[in-house]
């Protein structure tokens, strides 16, 4: 197994160096600043939107929900957050060029919804897989399993 890790540990350090030549090799200044920016604006937007939010939703959550529904809300929330944040410039229509039809050419709020609903089968998932686990800990330790000795 640990020559497993080291072997893709490898394969993502050459995949990166890669990427990271094409990037500087191919870009000219302008285009590595606007990269920078939206680098450092992806930074501040998840420290300071997304973050606190997660956090005052596990909150909230601890306060309300009983575990099970209340890891799903989480879940979902720390899966979805991000692909939100991304998706906010198309999905209200920023960075669109009447020049250039292209850019905006398809319905960006239907791709997005396809996404959250897999953010929330996957949480789903998650969530049953843990809820179905710690019930098999449970029979196996009092007894009650088939796994009693």
């Amino acid at each position: 197994m640990r020559a497993l890790r080291i072997t893709l540990g490898g394969v993502g350090v050459l995949i990166a160096g890669y990427g990271g030549w094409l990037l500087f090799s191919r870009q000219d200044l302008r285009q590595l600043t606007n990269l920078a920016e939206w680098i450092v604006g992806g930074i501040v937007l998840h420290d300071a939107v997304l973050a606190p939010v997660v956090v005052v939703v596990g909150w909230l959550c601890a306060r309300a929900l009983p575990v099970h529904p209340r890891g799903l809300l989480v879940r979902t929330v720390i899966l979805l957050g991000p692909v939100t944040l991304i998706a906010v410039p198309v999905l209200f229509g920023g960075g669109s060029d009447p020049t250039n039809p292209t850019i905006d050419g398809r319905h960006y709020g239907h791709g997005w919804a396809v996404v959250a609903l897999a953010c929330v089968l996957v949480a789903l998932l998650a969530t049953t897989m843990t809820w179905v686990t710690a019930r098999h800990d449970e029979r196996r330790h009092d007894g009650t399993g088939p796994d009693r000795r």
